[in-house]
């Protein structure tokens, strides 16, 4: 039990000695000193027939006195009946009272039990989301061929590619489309891998402006034109021959990077399937091959692209 458990039940105590004491002494009451003892007297406002005032003399002592008087006035019978009454009473809501402090500590255990059990069966329903999504979403992959020959113009190097968008998912992919660059890919500023991030946040920041929807093990191809400006060209060429290379360099190398963007139904946001080419003159020893020549142009078969994601650290897909 705390230490205020005991104020009221001692209060109370007290307050029962001390209406016992008060109700021991009478305005018609006093003491009588003889050489023998003392005798409690109570005067009364009762007379004799003669008129005669009649003194009652209350011989009890100690606790029979006391007993005497309670006896003998209800009022006084009655408070101590209340005081008791009172004492249990208090006894009892304090009981109640403690009972309901633990009621409620055991009630905020509970709901603590229960809000871990709530969290974690959101964080389960959650993961079983994300697994039945990475299960049943759709996966397009994309395989690019080169579908036409390398030509020069005022414009620059133009050749065109053909990607094959094929969905390996359980549910259609939305939106589909791809988003590529023909680039020279060396010199500053121009890492294939950052080129590719470029075109990616370029992409998923307006995703499904244009597309195409492709339905689980389907395949859709189309062909894009692509052109590497004149610009960017002259400009490695002559970074080159700042450097000391001979005057009459003129090669550069040419990548083809970019994603595929694509939506699902189980969420609102943009997928993509990144891919980065090398792309070379066929059937030339390795050092020869990396390099096209300014203002060449290249039949069909003659030129070739090479995978080289694993080279930059592309990203693949997500």
């Amino acid at each position: 039990m705390k230490r205020y458990d005991w104020v009221w039940p001692l209060s109370v105590l007290a307050l029962i000695v001390v209406a016992a004491w008060i109700g021991r002494i009478d305005v018609n009451c006093g003491f009588e000193m003889t050489t023998v003892s003392t005798t409690f007297i109570c005067r009364t406002p009762q007379t004799s027939a003669s008129g005669t005032p009649v003194v009652k003399r209350d011989t009890n002592e100690g606790g029979n006195r006391w007993f005497a008087k309670f006896s003998e006035d209800p009022v006084e019978i009655f408070t101590f009946v209340l005081a008791v009454s009172t004492v249990l009473l208090w006894w009892d809501t304090n009981g109640l009272r403690r009972l309901g402090n633990r009621q409620s500590i055991d009630m905020r255990k509970s709901l603590e039990v229960a809000e871990r059990a709530a969290d974690a069966a959101i964080a389960a329903n959650q993961l079983n989301r994300d697994s039945f999504a990475i299960e049943y979403r759709p996966w397009v992959s994309v395989k690019i061929d080169v579908a036409g020959p390398l030509t020069w113009d005022v414009n620059g190097a133009n050749a065109t590619f053909r990607f094959s968008l094929s969905n390996t998912g359980r549910t259609p992919a939305q939106g589909v489309w791809v988003h590529p660059r023909f680039a020279v890919s060396g010199g500053a500023n121009r890492d294939p891998k950052e080129i590719q991030s470029e075109i990616i946040r370029s992409a998923i920041g307006n995703p499904f402006a244009i597309g195409t929807t492709v339905f689980p093990n389907e395949t859709y191809v189309l062909s894009i034109s692509l052109t590497i400006p004149d610009v960017e060209v002259i400009q490695f060429i002559d970074e080159l021959k700042g450097r000391g290379v001979a005057a009459d360099f003129d090669y550069f190398p040419a990548c083809l990077a970019g994603c595929v963007v694509y939506g699902s139904t189980f969420d609102n946001k943009p997928h993509y399937t990144g891919f980065v080419y090398d792309v070379q003159k066929r059937d030339m020893p390795t050092a020869a091959r990396t390099m096209l020549k300014n203002g060449e142009n290249l039949i069909q078969p003659e030129l070739q692209i090479e995978d080289r994601g694993f080279l930059y650290q592309a990203a693949i897909a997500t």
